[in-house]
């Protein structure tokens, strides 16, 4: 109940409440009945205790919906050593000549986490004790929007302390972003003149102001694009540039999807080279890839094409929206954690930091024309159309009321989840230009009662000032009375404050002059290690495993790249693979025992025995395949003892038997040589290879050349993998009809 932060999902806690109050507490076996489940396993005692002595305080039924009493109280269950170091802590930062704000904290809480590491703070993890480091840090925030995360992770990256923010935002305002949004608009619609002015004057494109400006003067009320046509066409040749790279990537955005659209972008541009070169490079090179991930995520949606992707972004912005920026460091890595309240949830982390405690509540609803409450029901504005003005009716202060207790008790329960995610050590940071004055200011308000009066919270406009009202009377808060205190409640556990009237610089980089000498043995072994060469380099390219296939040819052919028709335009259903792929099945399951070479029965047969498909039957070309068995090769193999079909063989050969140009420090290595002979049979105390091709349009010489050193593999492997010899090797090819001798 106390952990019950989720009012804005219409979350009802007093459901729960109710149910809790009507049952009796657990006794001898009574049911229903409920238990309080008090033993907290995860904080040191200094942590519990000290959030006990504030909630003790603050929190009741009126405000929090919960009586924060003895029944409520944590009980520190875990076991810890005895620490040398606070472990709970209250620090107000103020009382300097300037004024104090979130940059002016960051940098107490930067100048804290350095101060805790050097002191070789140790922590506790599931092998024992350690000394910290800084994942063992989190800084919690109410919110994080409007770049509060981001300005505390850039002030402890001044001060070389590595940060990761959760959910961080500005994705669309980084330049990187915007220019591929650019970029993307004008690939889809050229005639836009802001996008595309946006993309020439980027370093891509790299056009001046001045140039620019030439090619207006000549067109001043046409579109840009026109006057880069127009200047192309009269032989500038940095705008013809622009126009070939435009149509190539403008071809590419109509047959790919859309993140793959983007990788093609990224490559032929070299946008995320230029990224990567600019300041922050490895966060503006996670942002464009993060950019391909939100692409393929649109396109799983159903979605199609870089129109709808840009439509997409377009309706994320004008709502004034935005999308998570990468991280350019892994979660996972020795960084500060840097999140909101209602992130950590159900998370621990061994230092938690309160951080950004004045920013003020969230009371928009106030401010609208209508208010809601689940009992009191909704009430409105009342206009006065005489006098031209508006003002809340007595309906709408009260659900008013009422709806600012409710937020405020949910205020308090969030201050309630993010003391308890300490695990050793609580600081909470606050800030006031005038420290005195606020102190001041809130001890009127405290009387004689332990519980603050919910009247007073409800009056603050802050975490940071409730956490004044119940640590001031701390027995050890005497740094905030500027003397000892006159009013105190007594605490189980002591607890450090103190107010922090000046930080530290960031840390700046050293300059050129108080560059240090260099160390010629750190040189050497950096000139070392970057001049590295991999020995064996040569065989980066080369795969470990082969087929004997995959050397008829020694690299791509573009001959017959499009030549082939795609399966749905082929008659059939099948194109030549498949129908070649079904003419190999029918070998391999043809019976030579029959007594005659019947082609169409033994079709039917595999048909039936589901060796072949139907539509695999359709496609074999069985004037073709009569042929063969007419052949005197169908009559050797019926006669032969020992008949091999689809053998597979396995066998190891020198790199340099296979590659002779490979270089000599990697010609011994072995690679694994893996393929199927279509028939192999025994004649004469030998073995003869046949192996079938349904190559087209083809010669006899054109097939042995074709294939020589392929068959020459399989008659090596076939003998060592059987152990016999091979005498022969016969390519039957069934466009020509024959068998070709292999030489």
């Amino acid at each position: 109940m106390k952990q019950s932060i989720y009012r804005f999902r219409q979350a009802m806690p007093e459901i729960f409440l109710s149910r809790r109050n009507a049952l009796e507490d657990y006794e001898d076996g009574n049911y229903p009945a409920k238990i309080t489940l008090d033993r907290n396993f995860r904080s040191r005692a200094g942590v519990t205790e000290n959030v006990n002595f504030l909630f003790s305080q603050l929190m009741s039924e009126d405000m929090g919906s919960v009586d924060y009493n003895e029944k409520e109280y944590l009980v520190a269950a875990a076991d810890y050593d005895e620490c040398d170091f606070p472990e709970a802590e209250m620090y107000i930062v103020g009382d300097m000549d300037e004024k104090v704000g979130r940059d002016t904290e960051a940098q107490f809480i930067a100048d804290k986490i350095n101060e805790i590491i050097a002191g070789g703070m140790t922590v506790r993890d599931k092998n024992g004790s350690r000394k910290a480091s800084f994942r063992d840090f989190c800084i919690l925030m109410r919110s994080a929007n409007n770049g509060k995360a981001e300005l505390y992770a850039k002030t402890l990256a001044d001060n070389l302390i590595p940060a990761y923010v959760a959910n961080k935002t500005g994705f669309f305002a980084s330049p990187e972003i915007s220019m591929m949004l650019s970029l993307m608009r004008v690939t889809d619609n050229p005639v836009q003149d802001v996008p595309l002015l946006a993309v020439l004057l980027s370093p891509i494109f790299g056009f001046t102001a001045d140039e620019l400006a030439r090619l207006r003067i000549a067109e001043r009320k046409k579109p840009i694009y026109h006057c880069i046509v127009k200047a192309a066409e009269s032989g500038d040749e940095k705008c013809a540039a622009f126009l070939e790279k435009l149509g190539e990537l403008r071809m590419l955005s109509a047959t790919l999807p859309c993140d793959r659209f983007l990788y093609e972008m990224y490559d032929r541009t070299g946008c995320k080279a230029i990224a990567s070169a600019m300041k922050n490079g490895s966060q503006r090179s996670a942002n464009l890839n993060m950019l391909v991930d939100y692409a393929a995520k649109y396109e799983e949606s159903g979605k199609r094409g870089l129109s709808g992707f840009i439509r997409f972004i377009d309706r994320i912005q004008r709502r004034n929206s935005d999308l998570e920026s990468a991280a350019d460091v892994s979660e996972a890595a020795d960084v500060v954690h840097i999140m909101t309240i209602h992130k950590s949830k159900g998370l621990e982390f061994p230092v938690c930091i309160l951080a950004d405690l004045n920013a003020s509540f969230n009371d928009d609803s106030a401010r609208s024309v209508a208010a809601y409450h689940p009992e009191l029901g909704i009430c409105f504005d009342r206009r006065d159309s005489k006098r031209k003005c508006k003002y809340p009716t007595v309906g709408k202060k009260a659900i008013g009321i009422a709806e600012k207790i409710s937020g405020r008790s949910e205020e308090l329960r969030v201050l309630y989840v993010a003391m308890t995610r300490a695990e050793e050590r609580l600081i909470c940071v606050t800030r006031y230009d005038n420290p005195q004055k606020k102190l001041a200011q809130l001890r009127g308000e405290l009387g004689t009662e332990k519980k603050i009066l919910p009247f007073s919270l409800l009056s603050r406009s802050s975490m940071a000032d409730w956490l004044l009202l119940g640590f001031l009377r701390h027995p050890d808060a005497a740094p905030f009375w500027s003397g000892e205190a006159p009013v105190t409640l007594p605490a189980a556990r002591r607890m450090n404050f103190e107010i922090i009237s000046e930080v530290k610089e960031p840390l700046k980089e050293i300059s050129e002059a108080e560059n240090a000498a260099a160390d010629s043995g750190m040189l050497e072994e950096i000139r070392r290690r970057t001049e590295y060469e991999y020995p064996y380099s040569a065989l980066t390219g080369v795969m470990a495993k082969i087929a004997p296939s995959e050397l008829e040819t020694s690299g791509f052919s573009t001959e017959y790249f499009a030549c082939e028709k795609p399966k749905f335009l082929s008659r059939s259903g099948m194109n030549p693979a498949n129908r070649g792929t079904a003419t190999h099945k029918f070998m391999e399951f043809f019976d030579y025992s029959a007594d005659v070479f019947d082609v169409d029965g033994q079709i039917e047969r595999m048909v039936a025995e589901n060796h072949l498909t139907p539509d695999e039957a359709k496609a074999l070309e069985r004037d073709k395949l009569k042929k063969f068995f007419e052949n005197d090769i169908a009559v050797r193999i019926r006669r032969s003892p020992l008949l091999l079909r689809e053998k597979k063989v396995t066998v190891g050969l020198r790199a340099g038997d296979i590659y002779p140009d490979i270089a000599e420090n990697a010609a011994d290595e072995m690679i694994v040589v893996q393929g199927y002979v279509d028939c192999a049979f025994e004649e004469n105390g030998g073995l003869v290879i046949v192996d079938y091709k349904t190559d087209r349009r083809i010669d006899d010489e054109t097939l042995r050349s074709r294939y020589r050193d392929q068959l020459k593999l399989y008659e090596y492997a076939l003998g060592k993998c059987t152990g016999k010899r091979v005498i022969g090797t016969v390519i039957y090819s069934f466009d020509l009809g024959r068998t070709v001798e292999l030489d």
